[in-house]
This record gives structure tokens, C-alpha cells and sequence, in this order.
């Protein structure tokens, strides 16, 4: 397989027989991942604002991006979730992947859905679904154990591989969970320990079910959530940051068991997906987009074990961008660095995070 990852915007700027061409002639394509539902411009919009533009293609910006699905969706497939109407708007009747797919084909080109887990607060009936963080209000990103997402995002499979004869699909999420993002293990600005998620009514009663104690996870984060501003307005306590940090560990085990709870909902929606994805059609590849952060955090990598994976996929696509071993693992360090590790030296920190993280497996 030679892929690549392909907005509707380039088939509409440039024209689908064109943009084939430019990939098999240039980069011996064989295998397109065509974005077709996402609400970030990042897979499915043209070049980012104050970046360098291609040297082909329309030389502008498309600054009122939209997003959303850019096939048709057929609404016999969306009856159990109030996310019924994402419909892209940015290319007016457009159905990218009823343009593509006879195209590629008659090229011996394989033509893969791909979409990920990102929205806008706009969409229709998207108020319900968010997440909440431990202190009660309502975030911006979508909550993994919400039923109405799990049915979009089976709903959505089913209608990719039952609507369109597709060689496969590629689900992506580039999210984390609470504890993680509490302690800044990220890159793209610092984290906020105070609005961490998910608390939500099904959070708390998958915890029940766990034996996890709700108050008691709710008094961690906020114990964390001090620790982390002292952190950054370097008050270094007594024993140093990382020993204060794993002694909250130690008094609030129920901030690792709520990590896991989250990310136990997240890898979920993998098996929902692969299974979407077969009962529709059984030759249909399924695989999933791993978040780059796979890369160079140790903390994210370990809830990230391939022998699970391969239950549940045919293939993985692991990010391995340029820029993610430059400016992002940059700030990952840097962001890590100003809490649980705010007593190692940045080189330090750098070595270690290259020693836990990037073993070939």
C-alpha cells in the first residue's frame, strides 16, 4: 500500500482526474484516504493561514471552513442519535466519495473513508453529547460513553461500507484521557487541571459499576489540580514535584482508575467501529489513525498496546508527521516539563522521554 490523505477541497480546486494523476504519477498512490467526515480543517481544508501554499491548487486560504460529512448521509442509519444533520455545506451538493470512487477504481486505486473525532458547537443537537469536567460543566469534545455518539459513529460505518463500495474505512481520535491531560503529557498549549473530563452522568455510573468512588476521584483531580498551578508558579514542594505527584497517586489511586475508565470508552469505539464495519461488509478493511503522541509520551503509548489493536483492526496508521518530532515533541517536553517534572533539566527530560517512549517494537 502507497496511501495518502486527501480533503474534497483538492478534487474540488483542481479536479479529480487532475489530483489522481499528481498522485500516481508523483508518489506511485495506490491507496487514497479520502476525508469524509470531520468538522477540523486540519484533514479536510487547504493549507493552514500563514503557512506557505502549495505550489498548485487555488492560491488562497479557505478561511470559512465548515466541515461535517462530505458524502450523503442516508438517515435510515442515524435513527438512534440526535446527531442527524451534518451535512458539509462547503461544497454545496458535492458527494466526495460518489465522485471519487468509480475514478480511482477504474485505476486500481482503493478508496478509504476517513474520519475523525472532531466537532464544532454548532452542530445540531451536539449540546448533549459534550463531555463535563469534575466541577460540573460542559467541555467542548464529545463524551466516548455518551450512547448517541456510539450510535453516530456505528451509524456513520454502517453508511460508509452499506452506501458506497469502498475499500475500507480509518477512524481517528486524537484525544487522551483526564489524568494525562491534567499533568500537560501533550503538546498544543498546557492543559487545564481544572476542566479535565469526563464526569458525566455515564462516567459516573461505569465508575459505580467499577467500584470507583466518584467524591473521591472528583477530590484527586482537584488535589492535582493545585498541585499543577504550584507547579507552574514554581512551588516546588518539599520532596520535589515528581515525589509529590506520585503521592497523590498513592492517596487518590481513583485518579489513575478514572484514566482508565476514559480510555476504556475511547478504545471502545474501536471495536464498535471494526464490527460497524464487518456485519456491513466483511472484505471491508477497517484500521485507525494513532495520535502522534504515541511518539513521545510514555504515559499515552502505554494505553496504546498493538496485541490489543489487532483485535479489532486490519491495519494502523501510526502518525509520523515531520513536525511531530520537532515543534510538537518541543512543547510536549516543555509542557511536561513545568509539572511532574519540573526538577529535570530540559535535556534530561529529553533523554528520558527517548528512552521510554521511542523503543522499536
Amino acid at each position: 500500500m502507497v496511501g495518502v490523505q486527501v480533503g474534497a477541497v483538492s478534487f474540488v480546486d483542481e479536479g479529480t482526474e487532475r489530483v489522481l494523476d499528481i498522485l500516481q504519477e508523483r508518489g506511485a498512490v495506490n491507496a487514497i484516504f479520502l476525508a469524509t467526515f470531520t468538522y477540523g480543517r486540519g484533514i479536510a481544508g487547504r493549507q493552514i493561514q500563514n503557512h506557505p501554499l502549495p505550489d498548485h491548487g487555488e492560491q488562497e486560504y479557505d478561511l470559512d471552513f465548515h466541515g461535517g460529512n462530505f458524502a450523503t448521509p442516508h438517515p435510515k442509519f442515524y435513527q438512534h442519535t440526535v446527531l442527524k444533520q451534518t451535512r458539509a455545506p462547503d461544497h454545496g451538493d458535492l458527494d466526495i466519495l460518489a465522485e471519487v470512487l468509480p475514478k480511482a477504481h477504474r485505476r486500481g486505486m482503493k478508496v478509504y473513508a476517513w474520519y475523525e473525532d472532531v466537532f464544532r458547537d454548532d452542530v445540531p443537537g451536539i449540546q448533549k453529547l459534550k463531555e463535563m469536567d469534575w466541577q460540573g460543566r460542559r467541555a467542548g469534545t464529545l463524551c466516548p460513553l455518551h450512547p448517541d455518539y456510539r450510535n453516530f459513529l456505528t451509524g456513520l460505518t454502517e453508511d460508509y461500507c452499506q452506501s458506497y463500495d469502498i475499500d475500507g474505512v480509518m477512524w481517528g481520535s486524537e484525544r487522551q484521557g483526564p489524568l494525562h491531560n491534567a499533568i500537560s503529557a501533550r503538546h498544543g498549549g498546557k492543559g487545564d487541571a481544572s476542566r479535565v473530563t469526563c464526569f458525566c452522568e455515564f462516567h459516573q455510573q461505569a465508575a459505580k459499576e467499577r467500584g470507583i468512588d466518584f467524591k473521591r476521584a472528583k477530590a484527586g483531580f482537584a488535589k492535582l489540580d493545585q498541585f499543577i498551578r504550584g507547579a507552574r508558579a514554581k512551588e516546588r514542594p518539599a520532596d520535589g514535584y515528581f515525589v509529590e505527584f506520585w503521592r497523590l497517586l498513592l492517596d487518590y489511586p481513583e485518579l489513575l482508575a478514572w484514566e482508565k475508565l476514559w480510555t476504556d470508552g475511547k478504545h471502545a469505539i474501536y471495536a464498535d467501529v471494526y464490527r460497524a464495519a464487518k456485519k456491513s461488509r466483511r472484505e471491508v478493511q477497517v484500521g485507525f489513525h494513532i495520535w502522534h503522541a504515541n511518539s513521545f509520551s510514555p504515559f499515552f503509548r502505554a494505553e496504546q498496546e498493538y496485541a490489543e489493536f489487532a483485535k479489532v483492526a486490519d491495519y494502523l496508521k501510526i502518525v509520523v508527521y515531520n513536525n511531530c518530532g520537532g515543534p510538537r515533541y518541543a512543547e510536549y517536553i516543555g509542557n511536561v516539563g513545568s509539572t511532574i517534572f519540573g526538577d529535570v533539566p530540559k535535556e534530561e527530560l529529553l533523554r528520558l522521554m527517548k528512552s521510554a517512549a521511542m523503543q522499536p517494537r
